[in-house]
């Protein structure tokens, strides 16, 4: 019969040679919350929310001529949030090329 193995977990000052890291990590990115990170985004590409906010007032005008019972100009701000959405999708889209050809640092060398 095989004789089972019994694993010692290892002491804790096995481990105590390893040294803390002495580097600066000051580039790591710090944390951000909602707010800050919304900001840092409209400023990297504006128009985005911008398109973000035509679209959330022309969807709102169009329920509220559903509601009013006004079908004729709810059909046309339909179709106005339709054109507002492809606007915000082509402003994400161009600002993604935008920041892929601006070029970004290059991370801090490897020690």
């Amino acid at each position: 019969m095989a004789e089972a193995k019994t694993v010692v977990p290892p002491k804790a000052d096995e481990f105590r040679y390893l040294p803390p890291p002495k580097e600066d990590f000051s580039w790591l990115p710090k944390h951000e919350g909602i707010l800050d990170k919304f900001k840092r985004k409209a400023g990297e590409n504006p128009f985005v929310p911008i398109g973000l906010g035509m679209t959330t007032v022309v969807l709102g005008l169009g329920l509220w001529q559903m509601r009013t019972g006004n079908v004729k100009r709810s059909q046309f701000f339909m179709r106005a949030r339709i054109a507002a959405q492809g606007s915000t999708v082509a402003a994400l889209l161009i600002g993604v090329w935008y920041s892929s050809k601006k070029g970004k640092e290059p991370p801090p060398p490897q020690r």
